[in-house]
């Protein structure tokens, strides 16, 4: 007796359970559906006041609004890159062998000058020759042949030495002694020309004195007698050549030829190269040489 109970006791707590748990159930589902009722309308119409127009406020009463607070970017996955196609390539065909022809080798051709291979390589100079300096024995024996030269009497030459000598050394012993020794024996000897040529003047040796004097010039440049002496040579031979040629032309006129070549001869001998009528006496004589 008292066992049956205490089965009938739990089988009614176990009903009782399960009764309990159906009621809790059916609670939590009225719940959840009540709750997803609620957020569907929010959701609806914050997704048409995104898509709809905003509606612009009237000017007289502006109302600020506040902006969405901004969604955080999304990394977006990179695309994997389409498959690129490879061509297919062939190996080139092979081409037969071909034998290869020796090269003919041509003969080299000599360069050509021109003038900018001129200006760019032009041909080297050959240097000028240095100047040997004398050494005390060439000057001793310079000193020498112009001593040697003044007891000769040849003082144009041992003027020409000695002054040589000078230029090298101004200082040498003697030598600017000697020079003008020379120097002094050759105003003796243009002196001596100028006589000379005076005396074959007056015996009417006029080629002779005209040599002399001419000499005597060359002897000493600064002597104003040697110079008279050749003016007054020269035209004093002028005027006698004048006076030759006249009488060849009347010769001439007489038919006296031979003394007629003989005194255009001497006129041509006495005037001077310059005079006007050398020319025609030239002439002169020709025609009487060629006619004879």
């Amino acid at each position: 007796m008292g066992l049956s109970k205490t089965w009938l006791y739990a089988g009614l707590g176990v009903i009782v359970v399960g009764a309990l748990a159906t009621v809790v159930g059916i609670a939590a589902v009225r719940r959840f559906r009540s709750d997803q009722a609620a957020t569907a309308p929010a959701t609806t119409s914050a997704n048409r006041a995104a898509t709809s127009p905003a509606r612009v406020a009237p000017a007289s009463t502006p109302t600020p609004t506040t902006p969405p607070p901004a969604a955080p970017p999304t990394a977006s996955a990179p695309k994997p890159a389409p498959p690129v196609a490879r061509a297919e390539t062939k190996p080139p065909a092979e081409k037969p062998p071909t034998e290869a022809k020796p090269k003919e080798r041509k003969p080299p051709t000599p360069p050509v000058s021109t003038g900018s291979t001129a200006a760019a390589h032009p041909t080297p100079t050959p240097a000028a020759p240095r100047a040997v300096k004398p050494t005390p024995a060439n000057l001793a024996a310079m000193l020498e042949e112009a001593r040697s030269a003044v007891i000769k009497g040849d003082y144009l030459a041992a003027i020409a030495k000695l002054e040589a000598l000078t230029k090298l050394d101004p200082n040498y012993p003697n030598a600017e002694n000697m020079l003008d020794l020379a120097r002094s024996g050759a105003k003796n000897s243009s002196q001596l020309a100028i006589d000379s040529g005076n005396r074959s003047e007056l015996n009417g040796d006029f080629a002779a004195a005209a040599k002399q004097y001419q000499r005597a010039q060359q002897l000493d440049p600064t002597s104003s007698s040697a110079t008279d002496a050749m003016r007054r040579l020269t035209q004093r031979m002028q005027g006698e050549g004048e006076d030759v040629l006249k009488r060849a032309k009347a010769a001439e006129s007489a038919g006296r030829k031979p003394d007629a070549i003989s005194l255009y001869e001497k006129a041509i001998t006495l005037l001077p190269p310059e005079h006007p009528s050398v020319k025609a006496a030239r002439e002169a004589l020709a025609a009487l040489k060629g006619g004879a």
